[in-house]
């Protein structure tokens, strides 16, 4: 029986249309997750449940609405009250949006030890790709387990040092470079 000893990531290897800056900068971030998750730094999946739960409380407005038993004009009182619970919800969504992911692609904790402990840090992971621009930034953020933020740092570089000129995407560089950078921001914090 032949077995298949390759990285079953590599299998995925994208290729990507190179004047796409979308497609560009969503492939870095999603093979960046993963890299990451690889690594060991486990993603922190808090705030997506939270976005979950309040759209299930969205869709349950929703269908209240539409299939609530009295006929139209008698449930105009549920109708309203469900169409300002399904306002509120999507409000409140877009003010997670804006106030706690921000451009973070990833949410992570990981296990910081020292000579004395081990600690749980949360990483926070922010990209940036500006329009007609060839530098992908990423910016790395600690945190301890009190949310107060305890280191940071970059990395940029040249989206041409992770793609081919035919838009084939080079994991084992950027997976190179991550480590690299992740390595310099626990050396800053030991």
């Amino acid at each position: 029986v032949w077995v298949n000893m390759t990285d079953p990531l590599e299998d995925e290897v994208p290729c990507i249309d190179l004047y796409d800056e979308t497609s560009i900068k969503r492939t870095l971030d999603e093979q960046t997750c993963k890299i990451l998750e690889e690594l060991g730094y486990a993603e922190d999946f808090f705030w997506s449940n939270i976005k979950l739960m309040l759209m299930v409380l969205a869709c349950c407005a929703g269908l209240t609405a539409q299939f609530y038993p009295l006929p139209f004009p008698e449930s105009t009182p549920v109708v309203t009250v469900c169409c300002a619970v399904y306002g509120c919800v999507m409000v409140l969504l877009q003010l997670i949006a804006w106030i706690v992911e921000k451009d973070y692609i990833m949410f992570g904790n990981y296990q910081n030890e020292s000579k004395d402990s081990i600690t749980i840090n949360k990483l926070k992971v922010k990209s940036t790709f500006p329009s007609f621009q060839e530098i992908y930034t990423l910016t790395f953020e600690v945190y301890d387990g009190k949310n107060k933020k305890v280191d940071s740092s970059e990395l940029k570089s040249s989206v041409g040092a992770y793609f081919s000129e035919s838009g084939e995407f080079d994991r084992h560089t950027l997976k190179a470079d991550l480590q690299k950078a992740l390595k310099r921001l626990k050396s800053k914090q030991s």
